[in-house]
């Protein structure tokens, strides 16, 4: 594998090939899919950013695909182990329209399960009571057939439109401040290109893994995780409310309430 000398994104001269556990990456239907701790890829150590060639994300892809695959199966498995204080495997079989005897392939980890059969499983395991709804689905005719109420949220909790004028207020102020000056307050920022690099305020960070992008008005730790615009950065930051905040950054900008 090819390590770069030179990071492409910041600039720095501390690309390394890394392996080691906790890396994640959204990955098809897992937003944190682990990495494999065998896994080399060399990485900055500033900015966290990924180099490979062509040849290496052939590498990486099929590493991918092997992971995911391996992560349904388990999955599958800890469904199944619910799932069968409940029915036996024929009657999911049936029930679910697929081939005799292939639950018990899925629970040996012998089968290629789909993401679709994957979240379906998920769903009946964690309530299963909807097996009960599974059966009446198949057993009424089609014409008949309706979904049982249960339990709607309270008129309170729904979720309602957001008001045009707020949002467009929100909008002007997130315009007139500008994430640079706002975060510079708290960390101290260096700049690499058209962005700022820095540590990260949210955790001990001895990398600079804190990226502020200027054109997006947005920050993000390459390290934690943690990111958002000026008015998350002080919520975070001064453990403040949001409404705190934008009246706040209001003033400063010269909106009127």
């Amino acid at each position: 594998m090819t390590v770069p000398s030179k990071c492409v994104r910041c600039g720095s001269l501390s690309v390394r090939d890394q392996k080691g556990t906790g890396r994640t990456v959204c990955y098809k239907t897992m937003p944190t899919m682990e990495l494999p701790p065998e896994l080399g890829v060399p990485t900055c150590g500033r900015c966290k950013e990924l180099h490979l060639d062509r040849m290496d994300q052939k590498a990486l892809a099929q590493q991918l695909r092997d992971t995911y695959m391996r992560s349904l199966r388990d999955r599958v498995c800890i469904a199944l182990d619910v799932l069968r204080q409940h029915v036996s495997w024929r009657w999911l079989e049936i029930k679910l329209g697929i081939s005799q005897g292939y639950v018990s392939r899925l629970r040996a980890k012998a089968g290629n399960p789909s993401p679709e059969l994957v979240a379906l499983l998920a769903l009946l395991a964690t309530d299963p009571s909807l097996l009960g709804e599974l059966e009446s689905f198949w057993a009424m005719p089609a014409s008949s057939w309706r979904p049982s109420r249960r339990n709607p949220a309270p008129p309170s909790r729904r979720v309602r439109p957001p008001d045009s004028g707020a949002q467009r207020k929100l909008a002007e102020i997130r315009d007139r401040t500008d994430i640079v000056s706002v975060i510079g307050q708290y960390v101290k920022l260096l700049r690499c290109g058209a962005d700022y690099f820095g540590a990260c305020p949210f955790h001990e960070d001895q990398e600079a893994s804190f990226h502020v992008s200027v054109s997006k008005q947005f920050y993000y730790c390459f390290a934690c995780q943690r990111s958002g615009d000026a008015i998350r950065f002080l919520c975070d930051k001064e453990n403040r409310t949001q409404a705190d905040v934008v009246a706040d950054l209001a003033r400063r900008s010269g909106i009127v309430e």
